[in-house]
């Protein structure tokens, strides 16, 4: 089967919503763009838009079921949220700035490097979130399910934890998460 590429060009944004099965890697810091590959000639059923609030979505045309994972690379200047759900892999490289959302649904996996003053983190289903290489002073957790949380906090985590889901964190940070049902908060 072929490879396709595609250069996209969309307005500013600053913030990311990536829906259904793809392969995202995202730099931050770098001029803006988007770069889509796949194993299949269907490109025109990959949907990135920019909404007026600057979040670009990333999603495939409704009713369309890809048959194949694609490949997504994007370039931006700054990176202040990042909302993944379904199957997504996420990987993330130099994160910087004062405040990171992130939030992660369904099956999704992501890894996030760079260095933020607070790191939001909304995690839920069997999502899995790999942040130790994010160092964040302050970090708010929020996790349910069987979620996996991996983080790097200097000085506090503040937030909860329902279900079964794992929070491990790396650096010394004063904790204080709620925790109900058979969660796991232990430092790695």
């Amino acid at each position: 089967m072929s490879m396709y590429y595609q250069n996209r060009v969309v307005g500013y944004f600053s913030s990311i919503a990536i829906a259904n099965n793809f392969d995202v890697e995202i730099f931050v810091g770098k001029s803006q763009g988007i770069e889509v590959k796949s194993k299949g000639s269907f490109l025109s059923k990959i949907i990135t838009e920019v909404n007026s609030f600057g979040k670009l979505y990333i999603h495939m045309e409704e009713g369309f079921n890809c048959p194949n994972r694609v490949h997504i690379i994007i370039h931006t200047h700054i990176l202040n949220s990042l909302y993944i759900r379904d199957s997504v892999h996420a990987s993330v490289l130099n994160i910087k700035g004062g405040h990171f959302s992130f939030e992660g649904t369904d099956s999704s996996q992501s890894n996030l490097i760079g260095s933020v003053d607070n790191f939001k983190v909304v995690a839920f289903g069997s999502a899995k979130l790999n942040a130790v290489e994010l160092e964040a002073k302050t970090a708010s957790v929020s996790c349910n399910h069987s979620s996996q949380v991996r983080l790097f906090a200097q000085d506090s985590i503040a937030g909860a934890a329902y279900g079964n889901c794992n929070v491990h964190y790396k650096g010394n940070p004063a904790i204080q998460v709620f925790n109900s049902g058979q969660s796991f908060i232990s430092a790695i």
